[in-house]
């Protein structure tokens, strides 16, 4: 099945009250590489509950599995590097260029365990694949939130500064777009994040205060989904206010 890049999170908030809480479990699995076509061994998820949404990663609106370092496999062999859900469901007409783009990448480290390899290091890699598909706004600015999040957490802290910089200028450029007039709440809440997590407090709070007046509507029309949304966003802004006030904003490790 196919997991996409949203996968996960704004699906399953919604049932947040209704599902109860699991323990994340994994289980091995052997891929094979869509590319060089090698045989790997690594890890994949088999539940999961609604908790992860109240990680302390929320504040920058990542959250597990793209916290996990396993979600990003990368190959023993030609190094193909890419988030679980999109190594396995491979574009057949991608197979050429990426080959050709992953002659020339080498790892910074003896490959053991594809875990041990830093996600920000596969991360990258994975950067230029997708650059290769065309990714959407959408699409990148969460991926340099994640990447974001990952350099901070291998206190790589002007990496992550970079990635979250890059993050803030698609949100802008989304919030300016008359298309997502509906997701001004969401979007304004992922500006005002990524102003403080590159240092400016200032202009996080005004767009938190901006956001928490706004109500937000699904682009697909969906009413109970835009109203469980909106009621975790309104949730998760008292929160981040004064957390900033405080000083008191978590970065958010979860494995």
């Amino acid at each position: 099945m196919k997991r996409t890049h949203r996968i996960t999170w704004l699906a399953l908030v919604l049932l947040a009250a209704a599902v109860p809480l699991l323990a994340i479990t994994t289980v091995q699995v052997k891929v094979i590489c869509p590319v060089c076509g090698t045989a790997n061994d690594f890890l994949d998820y088999a539940s999961w509950g609604s908790y992860i949404y109240q990680y302390p990663s929320k504040f920058q609106l990542v959250f597990w599995p793209h916290t996990w370092s396993a979600t990003v496999y990368s190959c023993k062999k030609c190094h193909l590097s890419l988030y679980m859900w999109d190594f396995k469901d491979f574009p057949k007409d991608k197979i050429d260029s990426t080959r050709k783009l992953l002659e020339d990448v080498k790892l910074s480290g003896e490959y053991k365990v594809y875990t041990d390899i830093p996600v920000s290091e596969k991360l990258q890699i994975a950067e230029k694949i997708y650059q290769l598909q065309k990714r959407d706004d959408e699409f990148w600015s969460q991926f340099y939130r994640v990447l974001g999040y990952h350099f901070a957490h291998e206190k790589k802290p002007e990496q992550a500064k970079t990635a979250r910089l890059h993050a803030l200028e698609i949100t802008q450029r989304m919030i300016a777009d008359p298309a997502n007039d509906g997701r001004k709440k969401e979007l304004l809440f992922l500006a005002a994040s990524m102003h403080h997590f590159t240092g400016d407090d200032t202009t996080a709070q005004q767009e938190l205060r901006t956001a928490s007046a706004l109500t937000y509507r699904d682009p697909k029309g969906d009413k109970d989904r835009s109203n469980n949304f909106n009621t975790y966003l309104t949730a998760v802004i008292k929160e981040f206010i004064p957390a900033i006030e405080q000083n008191k904003v978590p970065e958010g490790f979860e494995q």
